[in-house]
């Protein structure tokens, strides 16, 4: 297993752990983020690191959260997140790149 590609992401709330996984080749990613506080829901911006992720900093992309396949589309390397201990305490987001087919 490879561990050097794993990177922890930047979070406002401590309550929220949030960190992104890289192939080699840069063809798949995912991020992570889940709820600490299994009590409170809690909300926060993430900073993802386009760059690290082959994209330019201003580059739109979609994210596919695994749990319901839903696809969000998004620009920039700040992301925001609600995460509610009792609906969704966790997300995960597979990157979608705009400019593969």
């Amino acid at each position: 297993q490879e561990f050097l590609n794993l990177r922890f992401l930047t979070c406002e709330d401590p309550n929220i752990l949030a960190y992104a996984k890289t192939s080699a080749d840069r063809a798949n990613t995912v991020i992570v983020a889940v709820n600490l506080d299994p009590h409170v829901a809690h909300e926060s911006d993430i900073e993802l690191p386009l760059v690290e992720f082959g994209l330019a900093a201003d580059a739109e992309f979609s994210l596919e959260e695994a749990f319901t396949r839903r696809v969000v589309i998004c620009r920039g390397a700040r992301q925001r997140l609600h995460l509610y201990p009792e609906a969704n305490p966790a997300m995960i987001f597979r990157l979608l790149r705009t400019d593969t087919p």
